[in-house]
This record gives structure tokens, C-alpha cells and sequence, in this order.
């Protein structure tokens, strides 16, 4: 069993064409750990040819399985994978639902919207949160309301996916509800939500987002100090100017440096 999970894992890491047979052959091993490891292996390769092979694998009784099947599907991003992916989604097994979510992600099938739009409502946060950014990557207009639904999510990485796909939908009417998250008692929220309102580049946004350059969070600042460059409004020159000299104590005075860069370079960073 050992020397077989071993052999998966390093006919993986190879990633050589030549391991798609052995690996094939794996995935009937008698324990879940070996199919587990092959199923992961065979994503790793990249092969076209390990699509049917993991497709079959789906019917595997082990939940660990599926999740390997899932997360090489995803790699594989084939959207004959879109049917069988879509039925993981109903999974009773809350980590097969958040694979197939993820899974999904790396497909961008619009066919997918209306169950990925049913699983906003799982039981699960971590389900949730993946959906949403599958949902974002479709920037499908009519996720709108749902997602919009999502910001006000008891957990906050369902909330912080929820309002960086809002921003991803550029949709205006996201503006005023994503000003209030940059007020969100979590770090991951006001990141996300300040690199949301630098999708939308509604200058709306602007004195918000200066604002958050004083944030306690050093990676909120800098996500504030990316969005005021994404807006290239000149009024925040002045204001970011006076952070940045240092005339009054502040702790964004790297962040606002950086904002002033994006502003006047702005085709300089990326």
C-alpha cells in the first residue's frame, strides 16, 4: 500500500507523459489512499488522455477519492467535465461540493451558473465562498442579487469572495454596498472589498479608499493603495501627496507612495 502511494506521488512529481498508464492502473488499487494519490497524479501530468480514466473514477465510493478526481478535472479544464462536475456539486460530502466548485472555476462554463448559483446557499462556508469566486469568473449578470445577498454572510471569507466577485461583475449598483464592507471588523473582508471597488473604478469609491491606506491591516493598505491606482483620478494626487511627505503621522506612507506611482506611471505596474 505504501510502495504503491510512493509510486504515485513520484510519478506525479515527475509529470512525464509515460506515467499515464501505471497511474491509470493505480486508480483500481484497493486502497483509497493509492487511488487518491494517482487520480491527484494524473492531473499533474496534463494529459488530455487521463480525462476518461478520471471521469470513470467518479463513481469511487471514497470521498478523498473524489476530491482527487475534482481537483485533476479542474486542471485538466476540459468541459467534458462540466456534466459530472456539476452532480459533485450535490455531493453530501461538504469538501466534494467545494472541490467541484473550485473545479468549476477553471472552466468557465456558463452552463454552470444556475447550480453554482443554488450552492451560495450551502451549509458550508467554505462551499459558499468558492462559489462565489466561481461566480465572479463568469461575471454573469444576473449573479448580481445573490451575490449582493452574500456580503452580509455570517463568515467572513464567504463575504470577502462574495464582494471581490461583485467587483469582477463591474456592476455600479455594487458601489454603495461594497462601502460599507470596507468597514467589515474583518481583514480579509476590507482586502477584498478594496480590491473589488479597484475593479468597478467608480472615483465614487475614491475617499473611502484613501481612507484605508490608515488601515491597521498592512495588506488592506496596500489593496487600497492598488484600487486608488485603478481609478487614475487626479483629485487623489493631493491628498496621497500628503500622506506620503510625511506631514502628518500616518502609517500608509509606503502605500500612499505606491498609490502616487500607479498614478503618475501608470502603465509601470501591472
Amino acid at each position: 500500500m505504501l510502495v504503491e502511494w510512493a509510486a504515485a506521488e513520484a510519478l506525479g512529481a515527475l509529470k512525464d507523459p509515460r506515467a499515464l498508464e501505471p497511474l491509470v492502473e493505480l486508480l483500481g488499487a484497493p486502497a483509497a489512499n493509492v487511488r487518491y494519490a494517482a487520480a491527484r497524479a494524473l492531473g499533474a501530468l496534463k494529459d488530455p488522455r487521463a480525462l476518461e480514466p478520471l471521469l470513470k473514477q467518479l463513481k469511487d465510493e471514497d470521498w478523498h477519492v473524489l476530491v482527487g478526481v475534482a481537483g485533476s478535472l479542474g486542471v485538466l479544464k476540459d468541459s467534458r467535465a462540466l456534466e459530472p462536475l456539476l452532480k459533485q456539486l450535490e455531493d453530501e460530502n461538504w469538501y466534494v461540493r467545494w472541490k467541484a466548485a473550485q473545479a468549476l472555476r477553471t472552466l468557465r462554463d456558463s452552463r454552470a451558473l444556475e447550480p453554482l448559483l443554488k450552492r451560495l446557499e450551502d451549509e458550508d462556508s467554505f462551499v459558499r465562498a468558492v462559489t462565489a469566486q466561481a461566480l465572479g469568473d463568469l461575471k454573469d449578470p444576473r449573479a448580481f442579487g445573490p451575490l449582493l445577498k452574500r456580503l452580509g454572510d455570517p463568515y467572513a471569507s464567504a463575504r470577502g469572495a462574495a464582494a471581490r466577485a461583485l467587483g469582477a461583475l463591474k456592476d455600479p449598483r455594487a458601489l454603495e454596498p461594497l462601502l460599507k464592507r470596507l468597514e467589515d471588523s474583518d481583514l480579509i473582508v476590507r482586502f477584498e472589498t478594496a480590491g473589488a471597488l479597484g475593479d468597478l473604478k467608480d472615483s465614487r469609491a475614491l475617499e473611502a479608499l484613501i481612507e484605508r491606506l490608515g488601515d491597521t491591516e498592512p495588506g488592506v493598505r496596500h489593496a487600497a493603495a492598488w484600487a486608488v491606482g485603478e481609478l487614475k483620478d487626479p483629485r487623489a494626487v493631493e491628498p496621497l501627496a500628503a500622506i506620503a511627505l510625511g506631514r502628518t503621522p500616518h502609517r500608509g506612507i509606503a502605500e500612499a507612495q505606491d498609490a502616487l506611482f500607479r498614478l503618475t506611471y501608470p502603465g509601470a505596474i501591472g
